[in-house]
């Protein structure tokens, strides 16, 4: 496989890196890193990365802009993203070829090369193995921001996924000069107002039977805050780490919906929850998925449906 995408790309001189929308830490990572790391490989190349700024973490740099004619006759990496709904920039259907490089469950392979890992941890662990076998080093800055969707991904290296793998490709980019406390702190440090936030979802949230905890917020609540939608909808792991907690949930009215619709964000402990979140117009990992365009009545029916999942 690794052979196969060396082999794409060098046949291309526009190379275009595409992520999925409300990029996380991993499709920015993945996405940057990959970039720098191609940039220092084929310095004649033209390498973009493409994606909506304003919903763009600001620890990684802006994307870049690039006609509709230049993509044409170009080649589409497109990072972490299952299904091509949720491609940021629609224009890679303009691409020559389309390379697909991705952890999650298997939704739709639309790439002319799909390089999926569903066992890897992220995206960024993927691209890391990749990279490993062609060279033995890479630049601090490529490193550091592959670094950074392993880290956030893994969840700290916390979850069932990360593995000897996972730890293997952190110790190669630590070697390549990473400032491991710096990037910790960087993606992990909590401002004022975002732990004020955090503290109102837990003495406002709702537990039920001492298994599922989950909240409701409303716009005027996370504004109150000076918090985004996209701020906001992000703090479901304000509920992680309680014991006894099978599922949490965090259900945040989104502005750019018509009509008064929600976007979820569920978590497990252990319960796999992505067959349930795939019936409600969204999808992600076993234990970590995403939901969208929910109504009230969909929120109580979800939750319901979770409930049972605990019993099972």
């Amino acid at each position: 496989m690794a052979k196969d995408f060396f082999e794409i790309i060098e046949q291309y001189d526009t190379l275009a890196l595409f992520r999925h929308v409300f990029p996380d830490g991993d499709a920015l990572g993945s996405q940057f890193g990959l970039k720098l790391w191609l940039e220092e490989a084929y310095p004649d190349k033209r390498i973009v990365a493409l994606g909506d700024n304003e919903n763009a973490d600001s620890a990684f740099p802006i994307s870049d802009t690039i006609s509709d004619e230049a993509l044409k006759g170009a080649c589409a990496i497109i990072l972490d993203t299952a299904n091509v709904d949720r491609i940021d920039d629609q224009r890679y259907k303009l691409c020559d070829t389309v390379i697909k490089i991705d952890h999650h469950p298997v939704v739709e392979s639309y790439g002319d090369l799909n390089l999926v890992e569903e066992q890897a941890c992220s995206t960024c662990e993927v691209l890391t193995k990749l990279l490993m076998g062609v060279k033995d080093t890479c630049s601090k800055a490529a490193a550091s921001y592959l670094y950074c969707g392993l880290l956030t991904d893994s969840q700290k290296f916390s979850i069932p996924s990360v593995s000897a793998q996972t730890m293997a490709c952190a110790a190669w980019l630590s070697a390549q000069g990473v400032d491991i406390s710096a990037l910790n702190h960087q993606m992990f440090a909590t401002d004022l107002k975002s732990f004020r936030f955090e503290a109102y979802l837990k003495n406002t949230c709702t537990i039920i039977d001492d298994q599922l905890i989950y909240k409701i917020i409303e716009q005027e609540e996370y504004e109150r805050f000076g918090l985004s939608f996209i701020e906001a909808k992000d703090k479901v792991n304000a509920f992680a780490g309680i014991s006894g907690i099978e599922v949490w949930a965090l259900f945040t009215r989104n502005p750019n919906e018509e009509g008064h619709l929600y976007n979820g964000s569920l978590r497990s402990y252990r319960k796999t929850i992505n067959d349930i979140a795939n019936e409600y117009h969204g999808g992600g990992h076993k234990l970590a998925s995403g939901v969208k365009k929910l109504t009230r009545l969909d929120i109580d029916e979800l939750l319901s449906r979770l409930m049972k999942r605990i019993a099972e």
